[in-house]
């Protein structure tokens, strides 16, 4: 047999499982399944829209963080975006902390701004999109300048803040909070409920530069064209429903053996070696040797009508 035959299979099987252990896949451009996929949690507690992120506020909310590196002038120990998604059965609530923007740009064309942007079945064609955004729906907001939407009767509520938060009590930085009505999906025939996914894309600019975008390696919404089916600048994000809390169960409580057989049994048997042991030291015992014969009898007279009677069931000490 050639030698050379187990060594090739052996290098075959070794590239296969080093490629299954990578999960190297095709990529496919016009699909969602390279992207980051998000599971928006279920809240009965929502914030208060004020620019402030509180502690507790968005503990149930899922966390999504990313370095940025910006320019010089904002450079500290915490350059990360930490942004917060979470929903109700009636609106989506999203908060970004940018513990890295240290200043505020507030009006004219040089202010902090952020888009959030929707595909709203996640297919990546944008039926409704606008001249500006490849979206069935985006926000636009402009700190100290106004907010934009593609659809004006959107009752979405849009929140600046500058303050420390939990992530960064050191620095105060820029932080935006957004609630979205999911009445404001109201594409044709379609609605968002829970349960639902759609297509996300956020981006946003201290003034004119230091840029970031989600997901991170996408490309800007405002300076592309638009074409048919192109998801590859857009996350998944699924809305959480309500999970009811399981029942608590009272552990089931099992009835007491019964040991009264047993128990009838061992007192029998010690009444009549009391018996025994009296007629045994007969001459020894003198006076005390009927009193010992009669504690025998009593046992072993009380074992056998508990053995048959079933008066004493259990003793805890002995036998549980």
């Amino acid at each position: 047999m050639n030698k050379k035959i187990p060594i090739l299979f052996a290098s075959v099987l070794a590239v296969l499982m080093l490629m299954m252990s990578l999960g190297i896949t095709q990529a496919t451009v016009n699909d969602y399944s390279n992207q980051p996929a998000i599971t928006s949690p279920f809240t009965a507690d929502v914030p208060t829209l004020d620019g402030n992120i509180t502690a507790g506020e968005y503990a149930n909310a899922k966390v999504v963080s990313w370095a940025f590196i910006p320019d010089a002038g904002h450079s500290h120990s915490l350059d990360v975006i930490d942004m917060y998604i979470m929903n109700t059965n009636s609106t989506i609530y999203i908060a970004f902390d940018l513990t890295w923007d240290t200043t505020q740009e507030i009006g004219g064309m040089s202010a902090d701004y952020i888009t959030v942007a929707f595909d709203q079945n996640a297919d990546g064609d944008f039926v409704f999109q606008s001249s500006a955004h490849d979206a069935e729906l985006y926000i636009d907001s402009m700190r100290g300048w106004g907010d934009d939407t593609s659809a004006p009767d959107v009752r979405y509520s849009f929140a600046w803040g500058f303050a420390s938060t939990p992530a960064d009590l050191k620095y105060d930085h820029t932080i935006a909070e957004i609630a979205i009505p999911l009445s404001s999906f109201n594409y044709g025939d379609e609605t968002l409920a829970v349960g639902d996914t759609f297509g996300f894309h956020a981006e946003g600019a201290d003034g004119t530069s230091d840029t970031w975008l989600y997901p991170i390696d996408s490309t800007s919404l405002w300076s592309r064209d638009y074409v048919t089916g192109d998801a590859v600048d857009w996350a998944q994000v699924t809305l959480g429903a309500y999970v009811a809390p399981s029942p608590v169960t009272n552990p089931a409580t099992t009835a007491p053996v019964d040991h009264s057989m047993d128990i009838g049994m061992v007192i029998a048997i010690i009444g009549v070696v009391v018996i025994l042991a009296c007629t045994a030291f007969k001459d020894d015992l003198g006076n005390k040797y009927w009193w010992l014969v009669l504690l025998g009898a009593i046992l072993a007279l009380a074992g056998g009508a508990n053995y048959f009677g079933g008066y004493v069931k259990t003793i805890p000490v002995i036998a549980p």
